[in-house]
């Protein structure tokens, strides 16, 4: 196996293909405003929501809260979910 040496002129010319793709995936971002969505994790769910995850499986379960999965992680977006409770609490708060 020889050895190799980077010169300055392929560092440079690295460092201009990571400025590249950094732009490029900054423009990709910008134009899918989905991509800038924050998501919430089961943990901050359950204290945000103040119930156990039992039922927040039920919750899953029943479609009442958008959710998304990858691997074993639940994953919620938090202004779907924030909707949601405003829009549960106007149900409710016209019920009484």
């Amino acid at each position: 196996m020889a050895n190799e040496i980077a010169t300055r002129a392929d560092i440079a010319q690295l460092t201009e293909l990571i400025k590249g793709l950094i732009k490029q995936n900054q423009q990709i971002a910008s134009n899918n405003p989905s991509s800038n969505e924050e998501f919430l994790r089961t943990r901050h769910v359950l204290k945000m929501l103040n119930v156990s995850p039992n039922k927040l499986s039920d919750m899953r379960i029943k479609g009442e809260i958008p959710w998304t999965q990858v691997g074993d992680t639940f994953f919620y977006p938090k202004k779907a979910l924030l909707d949601t409770m405003k829009a549960k609490t106007r149900q409710a708060s016209t019920e009484v």
